[in-house]
């Protein structure tokens, strides 16, 4: 583990694998897209009212 010991050793962890699960050439751009969509719409639901939205903002990097 990278970050034993650490306060959010768990929570980099899988920021960690996350990051490293879309550094592929093969990974189109939108499938980058939806992977950290997915890792981030948890962490958004707890910690924001209006995540819905937030998610939405995300959705602008399938067009840039």
């Amino acid at each position: 583990m990278l970050f034993k010991g650490k306060k959010f050793a768990q929570s980099l962890e899988e920021l960690l694998q996350t990051l490293n699960s879309i550094n592929s050439q093969e990974i189109s751009i939108p499938k980058k897209v939806d992977i950290l969509k997915s890792y981030y719409e948890p962490i958004l639901k707890m910690m924001e009212d209006d995540y819905k939205t937030r998610l939405l903002d995300v959705d602008v990097l399938y067009n840039m």
